[in-house]
């Protein structure tokens, strides 16, 4: 059978139906081979590490006080019964 030409015209050569097709072997190149450790270099750089400190102060108490109060109101409401005696 001979190849058929690629609809609209083109250079293109499809084979015919049931024509064989060549065949390219998969060979693995040394060149991709994993690289060894000594060769291999990080391009991760780690940020420098957040050390907490202690604050104290007016404000740092006034805070505290205010994240107690909103959350006794937040967990509080809703164990109040409203519009009963």
């Amino acid at each position: 059978m001979e190849p058929v030409a690629e609809p609209g015209g083109g250079d293109a050569v499809i084979p015919a139906p049931g024509a064989e097709r060549g065949v390219i072997p998969i060979v693995a190149s040394p060149l991709a081979s994993a690289p060894s450790p000594a060769q291999m270099a990080s391009l991760y750089q780690s940020e420098a590490k957040i050390q907490p400190r202690s604050v104290s102060g007016w404000f740092a108490g006034w805070r505290w006080a205010l994240v107690w109060l909103t959350q006794l109101v937040f967990y509080g409401l809703p164990w109040l019964q409203w519009g009963e005696c």
